[in-house]
C-alpha cells in the first residue's frame, strides 16, 4: 500500500469528519509536518474541503522568521493556504523547549477556535512515539505515559489528530524527496543538550525499534482498560460541582487498591488543576497515603473537607485576563465561558476578570451573596470569577443561586467541567 492510501485510511479512522471539512495543519517546515501537509491536502481536496497550514514563528533563533516565510512561500507555490503565527513577548531563559511547545499549542488552538476549525493535525510520527516511550520509561511513568501519544485527543473546541503515528520518519522523507519537495531542519533537533536529541543519536536495530513500538502498543491497550476502570470508579466516588471543584468520598477511596487510588488522584489533578500532562507518579505516591493533608500539586489545591477530599484550582495559579475592545466571548481559567453584551464597554473601562481572593471576599462577606457563598469551602470561594474595573469590585459570577443580583448588561455562561 502506498503512503497516500495508507494515510487516507489512518485519517479516516480518526473521524468522523463533516462534509467539506476544514483542516488546520501545524507546520514547521521540517519533513514530518511538511509531508503531513501534502498528504492532508490531497485527502481534503477529494472531499471538496479546505486546509490551512499554520506556521509558528517562535522567534527563538535569528533565522526563524526567514524559515517561516520560506515555508509559507513553498506552500503558496503549491496553492496551499498558509498563515504565520508569531510568538511575541519575552522569551524564556530556561525550560525553553517546554515553554516554546506550550506557546505553540496556545497559538495553534487559539487560531482554530477563532476560525471555527474543528480539526488540528500534528506531524508526530512513529519515531517520535518510540522516543516518547523511552523518555517516559526512564522517568518510570505508568501505563498512561508508556502508552505514548494518543492519535486523537479533544479540547472543548478542537480535535487534535496525529495521523502519522504509524509511519516512520524515513518513509515521510522519502515521500518528499521523490516529489522534489525541499524541507528544513530545526537546529534544536541536533542539539545534544535535549534528552530527545540524545535518543535520536542512539543506533537501534530495526528489530529493537519494532520491539519498543510493540511494547508501547501493549501499554496502550492497558491504558484503555485502566481508563475504563477509572471512569467507572470516578463516576461512583467523585462529585463535581458547577463552581469548578470536586469532592472525593474518603470511604470509597480507602477501599480502592493502591493502583486505583493513584489513577483516581491523577484524574482529579488533571481535571481540577492545570497543565496538559499528568503529574509525576512519584508526586502522586507521596499524596496517596495521606490525601487529607492540605497541599498543592499540578496547579490544584487538595484539602480535607468533612467526609471528603476536596480538589480545587490553586488560587495563586489563576490568571487575570483583561477585557479589551468589543470582544464578546472569553474563556476564563479553562473553567468558565463568559459572554458580555457590547454595551458593557460603554459603561466601564479597564475591565478584567480575576479570582475573588481575600480582597474580594471582604466586599461580599457580610452581604446576602456572601452568606450563600459560606456554604462553599473557603478555597473554592477565593477562586470564583469576579468582574473588576481597575481595582474596583463590580460583580461576582457564580452558578449557585438565583438570589444573586443580575446586571442587565452582563450575561454569564458556565463552561461545564468534565472528568
Amino acid at each position: 500500500m502506498e503512503l497516500q492510501e495508507a494515510f487516507n485510511q489512518a485519517l479516516e479512522e480518526l473521524g468522523p469528519f463533516e462534509d467539506k471539512p476544514h483542516l488546520a495543519i501545524a507546520t514547521s517546515g521540517g519533513s514530518d509536518s511538511l509531508c503531513l501537509v501534502f498528504l492532508a491536502w490531497h485527502w481534503v481536496r477529494q472531499r471538496e474541503g479546505t486546509l490551512t497550514s499554520l506556521i509558528v514563528d517562535h522567534g527563538l533563533r535569528p533565522d526563524s522568521e526567514a524559515e517561516a516565510v520560506q515555508t509559507r512561500d513553498l506552500l503558496s507555490a503549491h496553492q496551499i493556504p498558509a498563515v504565520i503565527l508569531k510568538w511575541t513577548g519575552e522569551k524564556p531563559a530556561r525550560r525553553i523547549q517546554e515553554r516554546a511547545r506550550e506557546a505553540r499549542y496556545g497559538l495553534l488552538l487559539k487560531w482554530c477556535h477563532n476560525h471555527q476549525t474543528l480539526h488540528l493535525l500534528l506531524g508526530h510520527h512513529q519515531d517520535d512515539q518510540r522516543e516518547t516511550f523511552q523518555l517516559r520509561q526512564a522517568k518510570k511513568s505508568g501505563a498512561l505515559g508508556l502508552s505514548g501519544m494518543s492519535a486523537l485527543s479533544e479540547t472543548p473546541s478542537v480535535r487534535i489528530l496525529r495521523p502519522l503515528l504509524q509511519f516512520s520518519k524515513s518513509c515521510l522523507r522519502e515521500y518528499l524527496t521523490s516529489r522534489n519537495i525541499p524541507f528544513v531542519e530545526d537546529p534544536s533537533n541536533v542539539n545534544l543538550k535535549y534528552s530527545r536529541t540524545v535518543l535520536r543519536k542512539e543506533s537501534l536495530t530495526f528489530s529493537e525499534q519494532a520491539q519498543l513500538i510493540a511494547v508501547s502498543y501493549d501499554y496502550g491497550i492497558c491504558r484503555i482498560q485502566e481508563e475504563k476502570e477509572t471512569n467507572q470508579i470516578v463516576s461512583q466516588c467523585v462529585e463535581i460541582f458547577p463552581q469548578g471543584y470536586g469532592l472525593l468520598k474518603k470511604e470509597h477511596y480507602q477501599q480502592l487498591s493502591e493502583k486505583q487510588q493513584l489513577n483516581v488522584l491523577q484524574r482529579c489533578f488533571m481535571t481540577f488543576g492545570v497543565g496538559h500532562y499528568p503529574p509525576r507518579r512519584d508526586s502522586l505516591k507521596k499524596i496517596r497515603k495521606n490525601p487529607e493533608i492540605t497541599r498543592t500539586l499540578h496547579g490544584c489545591l487538595i484539602f480535607n473537607y468533612q467526609h471528603w477530599i476536596a480538589f480545587v484550582r490553586e488560587p495563586e495559579k489563576i490568571k487575570k485576563i483583561s477585557l479589551t475592545g468589543n470582544a464578546k466571548n472569553y474563556r476564563w481559567d479553562d473553567r468558565f465561558n463568559f459572554s458580555f453584551l457590547p454595551e458593557m464597554y460603554e459603561n466601564f473601562s479597564e475591565l478584567s476578570l480575576a479570582p475573588l481572593e481575600e480582597e474580594g471576599w471582604k466586599h461580599i462577606n457580610k452581604t446576602p451573596e456572601g452568606e450563600i457563598l459560606k456554604t462553599l469551602p473557603h478555597p473554592v470561594r477565593l477562586g470564583l470569577p469576579v468582574l473588576w474595573e481597575r481595582s474596583r469590585f463590580l460583580q461576582l459570577f457564580v452558578p449557585i443561586s438565583s438570589k444573586f443580583t443580575k446586571k442587565k448588561n452582563v450575561l454569564f455562561i458556565l463552561h461545564r467541567v468534565i472528568l
